[in-house]
Formats: C-alpha cells, sequence, structure tokens
C-alpha cells in the first residue's frame, strides 16, 4: 500500500466517523425535541384540569369571582412547591401554580375589580437529567378567563 492509498483511507476513516457522529448528535437533538413536547402536551393537559376544577368550583357557587381574585392574586402553589406534593404522571413530577387577576373582555389587565378574572397556569417538570422545563410562561402561557355569570339583583 502507497502513501496516496493510506491517505485515501484515513481520509474515508475521517469521514465515516464524521458522518456518523453528526447523524447520532441529530437523532440525540430530536429525540430530545420530542421529549419536550411530550412535557408540553401534557403540561396543557395539566393546565386544562386546573382551569376546569375552577370552573366546576365556580359554576357550583363554591367560589365566586371575587374570591377566586383574593385566592389566587398572587402566585399560588396548586401541587408542588415548599409544602404540597407534586403532581407525579408516569414518575415525571410536575409543580403547577396560578396567579388571578382582573381584567377586561378582551383579557387586557385592569387595575380595578371586573366581572373578569383572568388566571395565568405555569407548569414546571423536574427533568431526569436534573433540568427544569418551564412551560406557560410568557409568550407562552396558560391563561382563561373567568367570568361573572351571576345576574345583575
Amino acid at each position: 500500500m502507497n502513501l496516496g492509498q493510506m491517505l485515501l483511507v484515513v481520509l474515508a476513516v475521517v469521514l465515516f466517523s464524521t458522518i456518523i457522529l453528526s447523524v447520532y448528535n441529530n437523532l440525540v437533538r430530536q429525540t430530545e425535541m420530542v421529549g419536550e413536547k411530550i412535557y408540553y402536551t401534557q403540561a396543557i393537559k395539566i393546565a386544562d384540569l386546573v382551569f376546569q376544577q375552577l370552573e366546576v368550583d365556580i359554576l357550583s357557587l363554591k367560589l365566586s369571582i371575587d374570591n377566586l381574585f383574593s385566592t389566587y392574586s398572587t402566585d399560588v402553589f396548586i401541587y408542588g412547591g415548599p409544602v404540597l406534593a407534586p403532581l407525579t404522571i408516569q414518575s415525571v413530577p410536575y409543580t403547577v401554580n396560578i396567579v388571578a387577576q382582573y381584567c377586561n373582555e378582551a383579557g387586557v389587565f385592569s387595575a380595578t375589580a371586573t366581572n373578569q378574572v383572568k388566571v395565568f397556569c405555569r407548569v414546571v417538570v423536574e427533568l431526569n437529567n436534573g433540568n427544569q422545563l418551564v412551560l406557560g410562561e410568557g409568550e407562552d402561557s396558560f391563561s382563561k378567563i373567568f367570568y361573572d355569570i351571576k345576574p345583575d339583583t
């Protein structure tokens, strides 16, 4: 085997190993993206569960709009946090907290008491690698507006 052939073999090995590493890195990245989307979908379902629980309490007259605001006007943990146990689904812990604020019909913040309260839900997922994935914050917030449906008397 001469020098030219040896160089071609070395270049082929380098090229092949580079391709293998690139494929492996892309596979890992795509697997992480799929995992995050699964957590995001689960967080949407959890936020919907919290909103449905609040709706049941409001419709059954256990909770009024004013009580909803006064109870949840500061960041309140529903699951997890310093006192409560996290919501665990398939051995993955989810910490859920909500905050409520008065708003107008369009959902815009209002400093005065209105007949509408906008509730924001944030879900934090503890990942296996020790990191946290925060879902429902900022532009991608999970929120719902609750209206006072009692007739005026």
